[in-house]
């Protein structure tokens, strides 16, 4: 290993690590991604998984907007675990990565007056919530060859479950939809992506290390395709960018001058 530095912001931390010339990037992935797997589950529940990468020159082999027929950018969860999952499966992709449209989260409108009679804080409400919301390891279970992980969790899966989450007061209990309103929302927007004048979604597809933008071109172009077929009654899917496109250029300028010395020489 040569260097390491990491750059962290709001929901997101980056690790990058600088090899030495002549390392094995393969193996290198490998050791990585077995660190991973093994100090996974000491992060916070909430943490994703990391993924890890091979960087390159290039930031995406093919680019497909996305746009909503409707005018509704607010289905992100559905783009970033239908469509971008269905890249991601392909042969030839690396890291596939959304811009725009906007994330769902859940607003809790607690009532001031409420809150005051039952001699409440912010800080205890949310507390509570996190206490009530939470997944953590359990251990293994070896069966066999196998080991699996066990989870024990109590994750809230719909408003109702949250609405019924319960308040201690006078050694009582009283639901939170007692004193707050439980709503579907939205987080801030980050990041904007528009497609002739039309807000939409916009997937880049990094090829992964060893391999071929002309094959990844094909296998996105396919896949496009049937997700077409499947959800084309509510989206647009538009290949935006191909980096196969340049490389045709260049190879047949490349043989067009190879062709026009041969001639040039023979005359």
């Amino acid at each position: 290993m040569k260097k390491t530095s990491s750059v962290t912001r709001d929901g997101l931390s980056a690790i990058t690590i600088q090899l030495h010339w002549g390392q094995d990037v393969d193996l290198a992935l490998i050791k990585c991604r077995e660190i991973i797997d093994t100090l996974y589950t000491s992060l916070p529940w909430q943490c994703k998984k990391p993924m890890v990468s091979v960087q390159s020159g290039i930031n995406e082999a093919m680019g497909v907007a996305v746009v909503p027929k409707r005018g509704a950018v607010n289905n992100r969860y559905f783009i970033e675990k239908e469509v971008k999952t269905r890249y991601q499966r392909l042969e030839n992709s690396g890291n596939v990565f959304v811009f725009g449209g906007l994330k769902d989260e859940v607003h809790i409108m607690v009532d001031y007056n409420q809150l005051e009679s039952q001699k409440f804080s912010l800080n205890y409400i949310a507390s509570v919530l996190e206490k009530e919301n939470f997944q953590y390891p359990a251990g293994t279970i070896d069966c066999g060859e196998k080991e699996f992980l066990v989870k024990t969790t109590g994750v809230f899966t719909s408003l109702k479950e949250v609405e019924s989450c319960p308040l201690l007061y006078n050694d009582s209990p009283i639901l939170l939809s007692h004193i707050a309103q439980v709503q579907w929302g939205s987080q801030d927007q980050q990041s904007f992506f528009t497609y002739n004048g039309r807000e939409g979604f916009y997937i880049g597809i990094q090829k992964k290390q060893g391999g071929n933008p002309l094959s990844l071109s094909r296998e996105v172009i396919r896949e496009t395709e049937k997700l077409k077929l499947n959800y084309g009654a509510d989206y647009e899917f538009i290949p935006v960018y191909d980096l196969s496109s340049e490389i045709k250029k260049s190879l047949a300028s490349v043989i067009l001058s190879a062709l026009t010395g041969a001639v040039i020489t023979g005359i």
